[in-house]
């Protein structure tokens, strides 16, 4: 345990502006022999630790063995074969896991996985659990993501109306003037660099991309704030089938939701047209739509 703590110091982290783990793994006979180590990008960037363990290990010298590893094996590689996979083709008896992996998607899946190959699982003791944590902090706040809340809506040249806990909840609807609004919000964790969050009006299965997030605002008191948001522009009726989202965007959606936002830009300054928006069809959201924080809203004339 204190070997794989050790190595995942020595972690190489992709440059794609995301948070990423510090991880080490470390592969050994049940009697302490050790067979193999690993450290996330060891050889190749992006490599996982128990992926760069296993490198050059012949099936035979793996099978029966016990696996140290600071972060739960993943359950999910996209074009990649998973290290739970890896791990239980490669017939180990034995996995020791530091923590659970705080991404929602796969947290304890992996384990899940390895007992229902009859593959025991157990934890690292605290001391190290503790240790792997601290050195992972950024990486588990990123994950369990920044806990951003809508706190505030003010219409244009109105007073500002408190959201309460029954708006979020939808037990409560607001319900304001078609124009434009500003918003205020709090959040747990300020977002990352690399994070693409942006603010969306929906109105039915269209998407209407707004105005930049503001996370700077007020850091001190972990508040953001949109200071323009459209609502109920030319063309849509008064509904209460309007909702506000926050979302973080995987890097295709962002790349298209740009684009969108920019042909609204030409049409507004280059060509006049000014009261029609385009809107992003989805239905349903896509994986790479995460929602983050949302409000359902009355608009009327």
């Amino acid at each position: 345990m204190k070997m794989a703590v050790q190595l995942s110091l020595q972690s190489r982290a992709e440059n794609d502006g995301r948070i990423h783990p510090k991880v080490g793994a470390v592969i050994a006979n049940p009697n302490g022999e050790i067979i193999s180590t690993g450290h996330r990008g060891q050889y190749t960037p992006g490599n996982h630790a128990e992926q760069e363990a296993l490198l050059g290990i012949n099936e035979d010298v793996v099978a029966g063995a016990v696996v140290y590893s600071t972060l739960e094996p993943c359950t999910f590689r996209g074009k990649q074969t998973p290290c739970c996979l890896r791990l239980i083709d490669r017939r180990v008896s034995e996995i020791v896991v530091g923590i659970l992996d705080p991404n929602p998607d796969i947290r304890g899946r992996g384990w899940w996985k390895f007992e229902e190959q009859k593959i025991k699982v157990r934890n690292f003791v605290q001391q190290f659990v503790e240790e792997i944590r601290e050195m992972n902090r950024d990486f588990i706040n990123y994950q369990l993501g920044p806990g951003l809340m809508v706190t505030a809506i003010q219409p244009e040249g109105s007073t500002e109306t408190v959201v309460t806990e029954h708006h979020r909840a939808r037990r409560e609807t607001l319900e304001v003037s078609r124009g434009v609004i500003s918003l205020k919000g709090t959040y747990r964790v300020r977002p990352a660099r690399g994070d693409s969050i942006s603010m969306f009006v929906r109105f039915g299965h269209t998407y209407y991309q707004q105005a930049p997030i503001d996370f700077g605002f007020d850091h001190e008191n972990s508040l953001w704030r949109c200071s323009s948001v459209w609502l109920g522009w030319a063309g849509m009726e008064d509904s209460s089938d309007y909702e506000i989202i926050v979302a973080r965007l995987s890097e295709d959606l962002s790349v298209a939701t740009r684009h969108y936002s920019t042909v609204n830009r030409v049409r507004r300054d280059r060509h006049k047209l000014d009261g029609i928006w385009i809107g992003v069809e989805m239905d349903p959201e896509p994986p790479g739509f995460e929602r983050l924080a949302s409000l359902t809203l009355r608009v009327r004339k």
